[in-house]
């Protein structure tokens, strides 16, 4: 949710996870901050944040919500990253951030 990411709470920004109105979490230590990689911020995600607030969406990533679906927000996401992996012969296994440049 946009209102999960926090730029503006000291010197390291983060998106701070709980429960919410899309989201469920399992118990208390799951609600956590979870401070946002340099690199995301470089990327200019604030400038992102701002935009995707000034147009009124609640969701941080609105176009993976489905309005006639019930299924949970990755499920969309997958099924349209899903064809471009395998256009590229990716694998799954190979897409962690390891070794990637960014970590």
């Amino acid at each position: 949710m946009v209102d999960d990411v926090i730029l503006d709470n000291g010197e390291i920004p983060y998106l701070h996870i709980e429960k919410n109105e899309r989201r469920r979490i399992k118990n208390p230590q799951s609600q956590r901050n979870v401070p946002l990689h340099a690199e995301v911020l470089r990327l200019n995600l604030a400038a992102y944040v701002e935009a995707i607030k000034v147009l009124g969406y609640k969701p941080l990533f609105p176009d993976l919500y489905s309005p006639s679906s019930a299924s949970p927000l990755g499920d969309r996401f997958y099924k349209e990253f899903k064809p471009i992996l395998i256009s590229v012969h990716a694998t799954e296994e190979g897409l962690g951030l390891m070794g990637c440049g960014i970590c």
